[in-house]
């Protein structure tokens, strides 16, 4: 549990206790009345844990296994691939290699192939509006 974790469960203890309101509650912890009455039922129900994240510490459901994601680097290097975009790139690894289940983001993402979002060159670089400069 993080601070600001526990920082949540002081104030919504406070709430609990009749200490503070769940207005304050809900300014201390910028969410509406709303989401601090939401929190303080699971807190109820479920106790410390609901403050936590259901899914914190475990692994996405979207990760590739390792061994595929290493089979698919290995071919999205080559040179034939090289400007590929993200959903082409998904295409071919499915079509010509059989890989299943590499969307379209994250099949270049993983080889670093789609130059739109490739670092600019220092000429490229945008400079200060004229009426900046003093």
């Amino acid at each position: 549990m993080t601070q600001a974790d526990r920082d949540r469960l002081v104030a919504l203890k406070k709430a609990k206790k009749n200490l503070i309101t769940q207005r304050e509650a809900a300014v201390e912890l910028e969410l509406s009345i709303r989401q601090v009455q939401r929190l303080l039922a699971s807190l109820k129900e479920r106790g410390d844990k609901s403050i936590v994240h259901g899914l914190r510490g475990r692994s996405s459901n979207r990760k590739i296994d390792e061994k595929i994601e290493q089979q698919s680097v290995k071919i999205l290097s080559a040179p034939v691939y090289e400007g590929f975009g993200p959903t082409l790139a998904a295409e071919y690894l499915r079509k010509k290699h059989g890989i299943e289940g590499m969307r379209g983001g994250r099949a270049s993402e993983m080889a670093s192939l789609d130059s739109r979002t490739r670092a600019r060159k220092p000429s490229e670089r945008l400079s200060a509006p004229k009426w900046w400069k003093t």
